[in-house]
C-alpha cells in the first residue's frame, strides 16, 4: 500500500512539473494582436505568398523597428500597423520573434 501512495505522489509531481511553462505575457498577448497579421504572412511569419514578406525571421528588436518606420512612413495611410500603439508593436514583435527558435 505504500508502494502504491509513494507511486502516485510521485507521478503527480512529476506530471506537475513536466507541463510546459505557460508562455510570456508578451507572446500570449502578442499572439493575440498578432491575428490579424497571421492572416496575410502566417502564424510562423513566413507565408511564402507572393507579396507578403516574411518577418518570422525577425529579431524583437528588427521587427518593432520595421513596423515603427512603417507606421511613420505614411502615417494617414489606412494600414494595419498604423493602428498600433508602442505596446501593440512589442508585444507582436515579441510574438514572432519567439515562433521560430
Amino acid at each position: 500500500m505504500k508502494i502504491l501512495i509513494l507511486g502516485t505522489s510521485v507521478f503527480i509531481l512529476a506530471a506537475c512539473a513536466s507541463q510546459g511553462k505557460s508562455p510570456t505575457p508578451a507572446a500570449s498577448t502578442g499572439y493575440q494582436k498578432a491575428e490579424t497579421c497571421i492572416a496575410c504572412h502566417g502564424a510562423d511569419g513566413i507565408s511564402g505568398k507572393k507579396d507578403v514578406p516574411p518577418i518570422g525571421h525577425m529579431s524583437a528588436d528588427a521587427m518593432s523597428a520595421a513596423l515603427t518606420k512603417l507606421k511613420e512612413a505614411n502615417p494617414d495611410s489606412p494600414l494595419i500597423a498604423h493602428t498600433l500603439t508602442k505596446e501593440d508593436v512589442r508585444d507582436i514583435a515579441g510574438y514572432f520573434s519567439s515562433v521560430n527558435k
